[in-house]
């Protein structure tokens, strides 16, 4: 087990929790555009970090054929049970992303790849294996969707403050604060989540390894492992951008 995936497992039973789901779904939307009017009724979709499920299971009402992966068994457990919740079919597998195209049977129509997952590259080579592998199991022609933090911002313009996203659970009111740890490009950094009670006591706290990585290095990594056309676009003020790749 690496520690991405062990850092995930303790994660599990609070992601979504931690998360705003209406925002990143209503987020996901627009990035998506018109994307899925151009995709055959039946097409097959992975989401290749699927984590808790969030992504998969909106393809799957849609009435896609989709399949889910992630790094993390604890995810994926998480994940089957809100589709079981959703009463929707997903094919689930735990696999890395450079072992994707051994597992899977089938090319995609459409692949996913969404909540700067992509953040967790540790190194050049783990980039391009990663790369060459998604684009083993698309269609030719099909689109790779994938998001990234804007690195470059957070360098230049470095900010003390985390964000802060405030919830209520058990009818108690807990405020989440977001901070990440930045030492440098392309070594290990780590993104920090804190759960706070209404005394402002830490309750839980999780840490996850990060490696930042500039856009140029991305892209060039893209175009070398056949994807011709990389289309980047940004999003939340400028805090991430997506990508098309095709």
């Amino acid at each position: 087990m690496n520690d991405i995936e062990a850092q995930y497992n303790a994660m599990a039973p609070m992601y979504s929790f931690l998360m705003n789901d209406e925002i990143n779904i209503s987020t996901f939307q627009e990035v998506l555009g018109n994307r899925l009017t151009e995709l055959p009724e039946d097409a097959n979709i992975l989401d290749c970090a699927c984590g808790t499920g969030l992504h998969a299971i909106w393809f799957a009402q849609k009435g896609f054929h989709v399949y889910a992966s992630d790094i993390s068994k604890g995810m994926l457990k998480e994940a089957r049970k809100n589709a079981v919740k959703k009463n929707v079919r997903i094919n689930f597998l735990q696999s890395s992303w450079e072992d994707l195209y051994k597992k899977l049977p089938l090319q995609f129509d459409f692949v996913v790849c969404y909540g700067n997952s992509f953040s967790h590259m540790k190194n050049p080579d783990m980039l391009r294996n990663s790369l060459a592998s998604i684009r083993k199991i698309l269609k030719p022609g099909s689109p790779f969707l994938f998001d990234v933090r804007n690195w470059e911002n957070d360098f230049k313009h470095p900010s003390q403050a985390p964000s802060r996203l405030k919830k209520t659970i058990n009818g108690k009111k807990i405020e989440i604060d977001y901070s990440w740890k930045l030492n440098g490009w392309n070594v290990k950094c780590q993104f920090i989540t804190q759960i706070y009670d209404r005394k402002n006591d830490v309750t839980r706290k999780y840490e996850c390894d990060i490696y930042p990585i500039k856009y140029e290095k991305i892209a060039e990594a893209c175009k070398r492992n056949g994807f011709n056309q990389v289309d980047r676009n940004f999003f939340r003020k400028g805090e991430y951008y997506y990508v098309f790749a095709i």
